[in-house]
């Protein structure tokens, strides 16, 4: 299957720094569309199956299928983001991409379906370096286009969100100096000229203080409105 047989305005991806908002968008559009649509929606992020019936499909990665769950576990753990460490991450996020696309994300596109994701190929891109687009599954998921919206947000804004959650499972991404950095690589000329060159369509959302003003602007370029 390819990009032609699918809507690239249904597979709709949030991307950004972590404390940026994307849990807080994905499920205020998942919302939008399933009211506006009569959608019924299916959320595989908190029941993770492979056989539901739904026309919006929210899903995350990684995933939490067996791999995408040895992934988070892993993340859990890192003290240093060395090259052993980048390479045996890589190779996991690409194979947790490559069955999510082709048991879950592909069939519901092909049916017409809506998928709203948070995360994807573009954070392996960000976070572990373009080199590994070359992987099975980051490949892929190249070749299978959607509608990006990243969202910036100032990383001292993000820092103080993420210091305010009760749940810190990812204590170093989730530093200053690391969000800054993964910040300006979601800004890059080289992130945006690889995701055009690959048809996807990409969108920068501002995302400093107001969830509904982002909102308003997401629903407008998907004519929501």
């Amino acid at each position: 299957m390819n990009s032609k047989m699918y809507s690239k305005d249904h597979f709709i991806i949030v991307e950004g720094i972590d404390g940026c908002g994307k849990g807080t968008i994905v499920n205020a559009l998942a919302k939008e569309l399933s009211e506006k649509y009569k959608l019924k929606s299916y959320d595989i992020r908190k029941q993770p199956r492979l056989n539901f019936n739904a026309e919006l499909i929210i899903s995350a990665e990684p995933s939490y299928f067996e791999t995408g769950l040895k992934i988070r576990e892993f993340l859990k753990e890192i003290e240093q983001y060395d090259k052993k460490t980048v390479d045996y991450l890589a190779e996991l996020f690409s194979n947790d991409r490559l069955f999510l696309y082709q048991k879950i994300l592909l069939p519901a596109l092909e049916k017409d379906h809506y998928v709203i994701q948070e995360r994807s190929v573009i954070s392996s891109l960000v976070y572990q370096g373009y080199e590994y687009a070359f992987l099975k599954g980051n490949k892929f998921a190249l070749q299978h286009p959607a509608t990006v919206f990243i969202l910036d947000v100032d990383p001292e804004i993000a820092m103080n969100r993420l210091n305010k959650r009760e749940k810190k499972d990812q204590a170093y991404f989730e530093r200053l100096d690391f969000l800054k950095r993964i910040r300006m690589e979601y800004l890059s000329e080289t992130l945006y000229n690889i995701l055009k060159k690959n048809g996807f369509n990409v969108y920068y959302i501002k995302n400093n203080a107001d969830v509904e003003n982002s909102m308003n602007k997401i629903k407008s370029i998907l004519n929501l409105e």
